[in-house]
């Protein structure tokens, strides 16, 4: 299938109100003994769907990753993804998205998590432009919240900070996700501790990354925070490719 093609029938289940998760009837079994009931899909993810979800118990709206291990890659499977799982159970602050559940079932992941009903920053940006001096103060602190807990608390780096990673609860709260290229480091203050794994999204790359050169991943995160802040208050980027 061309991506064309594919982003055409992603965008008709997003349209599609009545698009529900495909699963088998153990899983199925196993998301009603855990409290959950799968309803519409909300989005799409490298390596599978998001949908929102019910706990049954609390009639509360969560969102569940649907992450298909048979589209993974294998560097995918033996280096991010178990970094990625093990920093969610671990993660609690409340500008990071909650992590309520997580298991596995015929060659799939599912992960429950805390439902941000007001989209991503891409989107805010895309619908309403350029944000006030306000509020991009308001939720740059509280994204820098976000990460100074991961490098202060957690000694994590999350290596992909980006407006599409950043979340925006029912309070219009942000809530740092994706947690795809997070690493953990030994020790924050060892200056020798640098990455050699080239990761993140382009415009959002440090000069060492595009340089192809050993960087700290901490400082990396700083540098994606800058352009973050950037893009939410001229809703572009800082630099092009022909820069």
């Amino acid at each position: 299938m061309s991506k064309k093609a594919k982003r055409d029938e992603r965008r008709a289940k997003l349209l599609d109100p009545n698009t529900t998760a495909q699963i088998d009837e153990r899983t199925l079994l196993m998301l009603t003994k855990k409290g959950y009931r799968l309803l519409t899909i909300i989005g799409f993810g490298s390596y599978g769907e998001v949908y929102k979800a019910e706990r049954i118990r609390t009639n509360e709206i969560c969102a569940v990753k649907i992450i298909d291990l048979l589209r993974c890659s294998q560097k995918y499977m033996q280096k991010f993804l178990p970094r990625e799982l093990a920093a969610l159970m671990e993660i609690r602050h409340e500008n990071i998205i909650r992590v309520y559940d997580i298991f596995r079932s015929n060659k799939k992941i599912y992960v429950f998590m805390e439902f941000a009903s007001n989209g991503d920053l891409a989107k805010y940006l895309k619908q309403h432009g350029v944000l006030s001096e306000r509020r991009s103060r308001i939720w740059f602190r509280q994204a820098s919240r976000a990460l100074n807990y991961l490098h202060e608390e957690m000694w994590t780096a999350h290596r992909d900070i980006k407006i599409e990673n950043i979340l925006l609860n029912e309070n219009w709260k942000v809530k740092l996700t994706d947690f795809g290229f997070a690493t953990d480091v030994l020790d924050i203050n060892d200056e020798n501790i640098l990455s050699q794994t080239f990761c993140g999204t382009l415009p959002y790359y440090c000069p060492q990354i595009f340089q192809r050169q050993p960087y700290n991943p901490f400082k990396a995160d700083t540098w994606a925070m800058g352009v973050l802040l950037y893009a939410m208050t001229h809703n572009r980027f800082p630099f092009h490719h022909r820069d």
